[in-house]
């Protein structure tokens, strides 16, 4: 753990550590910068990348946060510092390079609560997520609402909704009555984020078991004590609505669709596509078009 994980407490796993450090990050803000990660272009094909369907603050807490993301018109390239943010909105990629040390707090709006993450890559490579804590509740819809506009928020509206979003998280997380996590929930968070960040490839149940260390029927007792769908139709739903919005917001054939979703057959996908959105890829990107 990182200076400021440990100056905060953060090893505890406990809410005040974690007020501490949204605490810490509001002296921060407002920032010298929020960048904003998009949607488009897509990611280079057969490159994993860190996406998911909610949006999400990357906040540098010391060092430098070195990625590559979607900024609308092509692929930008940052360095991002303490005082900076980067936003991320639903769907929005970012290629991580884990090449520079740093301390980084994430604050994801999950449909199902407000998490907070401390990240600590001091060490050099991709560190292992599991010091996090969130709330018992969902987002307030004022939450929702106010993450919503900072995608079409003006540059200098974004920093004022940043600080805003912090300090109402702030507050959901000090009148909240979750607990810390335990062992168990902890491993399912690491599952979870595993397949946000990797359904683009080939992987099942056994192989995430394998991965983790896991006996297989274990790793399904964690979805279905921890989460709200087992695992299957949790990595199908993932894959499901990323696959939704390419087809409504991009050119890609329908082949290169499947493929960026884990599908290595065409055919499959689209079966898989008719069951989820009740017709097949062709037709739901005609009724966008």
């Amino acid at each position: 753990m990182g200076p400021v994980g440990r100056e905060l407490g953060l090893e505890h796993l406990s809410r005040e550590g974690f007020l501490r450090l949204v605490d810490f990050v509001l002296e921060q803000i407002p920032p010298a910068r929020v960048h904003a990660g998009r949607r488009m272009p897509p990611p280079p094909s057969g490159v994993s990348v860190e996406l998911y369907a909610y949006p999400v603050f990357d906040v540098p807490l010391t060092g430098g946060k070195h990625l590559r993301c979607g900024d609308g018109d092509g692929v930008a390239e940052l360095e991002l510092h303490p005082g900076e943010v980067l936003f991320s909105e639903p769907f929005a990629w970012k290629l991580p390079l884990w090449d520079r040390p740093h301390e980084l707090c994430c604050l994801v709006f999950r449909p199902e609560c407000i998490r907070i993450t401390y990240v600590d890559a001091g060490s050099g490579g991709r560190p292992v997520c599991g010091c996090f804590f969130h709330t018992a509740l969902p987002p307030s819809d004022t939450v929702r609402k106010v993450a919503g506009c900072l995608a079409a928020a003006p540059d200098e509206a974004r920093c004022d909704l940043v600080r805003a979003l912090f300090r109402m998280s702030r507050a959901a997380l000090a009148e909240d009555q979750a607990e810390p996590p335990g062992k168990a929930r902890i491993t399912y968070e690491k599952i979870r984020l595993h397949l946000e960040e990797n359904f683009g490839v080939e992987t099942d149940r056994a192989r995430v078991a394998r991965l983790f260390g896991l006996n297989p029927g274990y790793l399904s007792r964690l979805f279905a004590e921890h989460g709200e769908r087992g695992f299957s139709e949790t990595l199908l739903e993932i894959r499901m609505a990323y696959a939704a919005m390419l087809l409504r917001e991009t050119e890609l054939l329908v082949d290169e669709v499947a493929f960026r979703c884990g599908y290595r057959s065409t055919t499959f996908f689209s079966a898989v596509f008719r069951n989820c959105h009740g017709m097949p890829p062709g037709r739901f990107r005609r009724r966008f078009r």
